[in-house]
């Protein structure tokens, strides 16, 4: 039965991946990408990112069933080595700082909501200077403080700290 239900999942989410895709086609490639999967669930998204890319990505979920699916979906596809799955609440979670080059939250997000979920992430997680969204986004757009072209994301990521602008916000 569990199984069963984990499929279903897998079949539903499937169909959104076209959304990842584009987001991630407008990102700039870089070398072995260190990426972040908050609320990853049964793991779909993870599998896509993994065979598109060569890095590493944690997966971070409370529903130890949906990580164990996708560990099996790991070792089958030969993964499990890239994937590493951590069955806690984000809101345990410690990040250390420089540490990741995408972040994904679309299951976190959907499950507590953008207004607790996205402040807690800016609060806690830093891109590292390598990231690919860094001083990747709109070429119109006007050039960030740091008079470089604008990065992706809403918030301003300062090359003195690499971390967000929390006045942007206030």
């Amino acid at each position: 039965m569990i199984a069963e239900y984990y499929q279903i999942k897998d079949n539903c989410r499937t169909g959104l991946i076209k959304y990842l895709q584009k987001a991630i086609s407008i990102i700039p490639v870089i070398d072995n990408p260190r990426m972040l999967d908050i609320g990853s669930g049964t793991g779909v998204p993870t599998i896509w990112l993994a065979e598109k890319f060569s890095g590493s990505i944690i997966e971070i979920d409370p529903d130890k069933n949906a990580l164990d699916w996708l560990q099996k979906k790991a070792i089958n596809r030969n993964l499990s080595k890239r994937i590493t799955t951590l069955n806690k609440s984000f809101f345990y979670y410690k990040a250390e700082p420089d540490y990741f080059d995408l972040i994904l939250a679309e299951g976190f997000l959907n499950v507590v909501g953008f207004e607790i979920g996205f402040p807690r992430i800016i609060d806690s997680i830093y891109l590292t200077s390598g990231s690919p969204c860094i001083d990747a986004g709109d070429p119109a757009s006007p050039v960030d403080t740091d008079l470089i072209i604008s990065d992706i994301g809403c918030f301003i990521l300062t090359r003195e700290r690499l971390a967000f602008n929390h006045q942007a916000f206030q």
